[in-house]
């Protein structure tokens, strides 16, 4: 049973590890030629110098090239250390590696990473205008590696679409603000003195046919009296001095008259 759970174990680690590594060397055998490599995705390579002079006028180059169109080359120096002014390390690009991008010489600092376009070649290039040569002369690692421009241009499309983003929630927030300080609060006393918060931006407690508890009932409509003017509010009804006619009994019309018995003529 061990056994078995064993050997699955080491087939699962041995299919899951991918890629390769593979180490080039800057050295008096390396020439300008033949140096073509073509650098898949998991494959990373690592170029090595140790202070030993290329030949006079020929100089060593690698060159690689992606596997991809939507892939490009990328290098990034592990340490680099030059101090013989008459070496130079340069960097190439376009598509079969012939414009000159970068250079570097005596006692510059390590390089930033160095990535050229979508499908385009990039070439090291070491080279030297005298022939002596020493340990002390420098020494120097670089990676080579691919990178996928297609997943860089969706990690910039979200940091741009974040920026603009987080811009619209400030906007809102300011807007809010602004029409809270046009519109402030009013503080009422309500039951028990406690506070109530009553917004001024409505007068009646009813809006588009349903009932806002956050608004105060409106005040009762005021009346009028006999001479026009506008009352507080409505008189209460009289209980003294006032003459109502009774209403007629039975048998009686509203002159006070029998239903049998007509009203006397009006005199002239």
């Amino acid at each position: 049973m061990w056994q078995q759970i064993t050997l699955i174990t080491v087939i699962y680690l041995c299919t899951s590890v991918s890629g390769s590594t593979e180490y080039l060397d800057f050295d008096k055998s390396c020439d300008n030629y033949l140096n073509s490599y073509t650098i898949y995705d998991d494959e990373t390579y690592y170029i090595r110098w140790k202070g030993a002079k290329p030949k006079l006028y020929s100089p060593c180059s690698y060159t690689f090239s992606p596997f991809d169109t939507d892939y490009k080359v990328c290098v990034e120096a592990v340490d680099l250390s030059i101090n013989d002014c008459s070496v130079k390390l340069q960097y190439y690009g376009g598509l079969i590696g012939s414009l000159l991008k970068r250079t570097y010489s005596c006692f510059d600092s390590t390089p930033d990473k160095f990535c050229g376009d979508a499908f385009d070649d990039v070439k090291v290039k070491l080279s030297a205008t005298s022939s002596s040569s020493s340990s002390s002369s420098g020494s120097f690692t670089l990676k080579v590696t691919t990178k996928n421009t297609y997943n860089a241009g969706i990690v910039a499309g979200a940091v741009v679409g974040g920026v603009v983003f987080a811009i619209f929630v400030v906007l809102v927030i300011i807007i809010v603000c602004r029409r809270r300080r046009l519109h402030p609060g009013t503080v009422v006393l309500g039951s028990g003195n406690q506070q109530q918060v009553v917004t001024s931006t409505a007068t009646s407690s009813y809006a588009g046919g349903f009932s806002n508890q956050n608004y105060a009932a409106p005040p009762p409509y005021p009346g009028i009296d006999n001479s026009g003017k506008v009352m507080n509010s409505y008189p209460p009804p009289p209980t003294t001095g006032y003459n109502a006619p009774q209403y007629p009994g039975t048998g009686y019309n509203a002159t006070g008259y029998s239903a049998n018995q007509c009203p006397p003529y009006p005199a002239n």
